[in-house]
C-alpha cells in the first residue's frame, strides 16, 4: 500500500479523467472508511478513474494493505500521513470529535497539484456514482457544500446566540455541513495563505462543531450550495420539525432521503454500534458485508452491545 507524507508531493493517480476523492481516518475508524470505499467501488463507472486518498496518522500497515484489494486499472487507494503537518498544531477539540475532523482544513496545501477535490466523511455511504457529485459546476466558487438540515431546523433555536455571536453568520439558512465538500483547489490557492487563515480561525476559540464552523465562518457569503441529495443525513424527525413543517413536506423529505446520492450517518447513534437507533442502518450494513473489515465490524458490534446489555442486566438486579 502506498503511503505518502509531507516530503512527497501528492500527484494525481491518473493522467486523464482523474476523480479525486479525499477521506480522513484515525486507526480506530479505518474499518468504517473501508465500508465507505466499498460503496464508492460498487457504484464506480468503468469510464472514470477514481483517485482516493486517505489522510491519516498511525493507521497500521496491515489495515492499509487490506484496502489494497480495491486497487485496479481505474481505482486507486492511497494513504497520506499527516504527522509532519500536525506535530506543531494543537486543535481545540469538541469531545464528540477526533482530530481527524480538522484534517480537511489542510486539503488545499496537500492537494496543491490538483484542480478539484471532493472530500467526504467516512460515516457516509454512496448509493450512486460519486462522479455525479465531483462534476458539479463550482467554477466561480472556492467551495461547494450542502446545507446542514439538522443544524438549521433542529439545533439552531437553542444555539441562536452561538451562531449569531460566536460564528457571526449572516444567514443560518445557508449553514452547511462539512461532511461533503467540493474544493476548487485552483481557485482556493490564488490565496497562498488560505490554510493559515483557516487555522487562525480554528485557534481563535472553541467551536461547537469544530472545523465545520471554521469553514462556515470563512465562507459565510462565498460558497456554492449543492443538492441536498449529495449529503442527506439519517436523523429521525424531531417534534420541532413536525410542528414547523407540513406533513406533505416531511413526506417529500423522507422520500428524498431514500434517493440520496450520499447518505450521511451524522447522529452519534452509528449503525455499526446501535442498529435500532440509526435510520437506514440496513443500508450501511449491506455495504459493510462486502468490505474487507466485515468480520471485525461484527465483533466490535457484538462487544459494544454485549457490554450494554450486561450493564442493563445488573441495573435490573439492583
Amino acid at each position: 500500500m502506498i503511503t505518502l507524507n509531507k516530503a512527497e508531493e501528492l500527484q494525481p493517480a491518473f493522467l486523464n479523467n482523474n476523480i479525486a476523492i479525499c477521506l480522513s481516518s484515525t486507526p480506530d475508524w479505518v474499518k468504517i472508511a473501508g465500508v465507505t470505499i466499498t460503496s464508492i467501488k460498487k457504484h464506480a463507472n468503468r469510464k472514470n478513474n477514481y483517485d482516493i486518498v486517505i489522510l491519516e496518522e498511525n493507521v497500521s500497515e496491515e489495515d492499509k494493505n487490506r484496502l489494497e484489494k480495491y486497487n485496479s486499472k481505474n481505482f486507486s487507494v492511497r494513504f497520506f500521513n499527516l504527522y509532519e503537518y500536525l506535530k506543531s498544531i494543537n486543535f481545540i477539540l469538541n469531545p464528540d470529535l477526533t482530530v481527524a475532523a480538522f484534517y480537511r482544513l489542510l486539503i488545499p496545501n496537500i492537494f496543491k497539484n490538483y484542480k478539484k477535490v471532493l472530500y467526504i466523511d467516512i460515516d457516509t455511504i454512496l448509493q450512486k456514482d460519486i462522479a455525479n457529485v465531483y462534476f458539479s459546476n463550482i467554477e466561480e466558487y472556492q467551495i461547494g457544500a450542502i446545507k446542514d438540515f439538522h443544524i438549521i431546523y433542529n439545533l439552531y433555536p437553542k444555539n441562536k446566540s452561538y451562531f449569531e455571536n460566536d460564528c457571526n453568520l449572516d444567514d443560518i439558512n445557508n449553514y452547511f455541513n462539512s461532511g461533503v465538500l467540493l474544493f476548487n483547489i485552483e481557485k482556493m490557492l490564488k490565496n497562498k495563505n488560505i490554510v493559515d487563515e483557516f487555522l487562525q480561525i480554528a485557534y481563535s476559540r472553541y467551536f461547537k462543531y469544530s472545523d465545520q464552523c471554521v469553514l462556515n465562518i470563512y465562507y459565510n457569503k462565498n460558497k456554492k450550495l449543492l443538492k441536498l441529495l449529495d449529503n442527506t443525513n439519517n436523523y429521525y424527525f424531531s417534534k420541532k420539525m413536525f410542528k414547523r413543517f407540513s406533513k406533505k413536506f416531511l413526506l417529500k423529505y423522507l422520500k428524498l432521503k431514500s434517493k440520496a446520492n450520499i447518505l450521511h450517518y451524522l447522529s452519534t447513534d452509528k449503525p455499526w454500534r446501535d442498529i435500532s437507533k440509526s435510520l437506514y442502518a440496513g443500508t450501511w450494513w449491506y455495504y459493510a458485508l462486502f468490505s474487507p473489515f466485515f468480520k471485525e465490524i461484527c465483533i466490535e458490534w457484538f462487544y459494544f452491545n454485549f457490554k450494554k446489555y450486561i450493564v442493563a442486566y445488573k441495573l435490573c438486579k439492583i
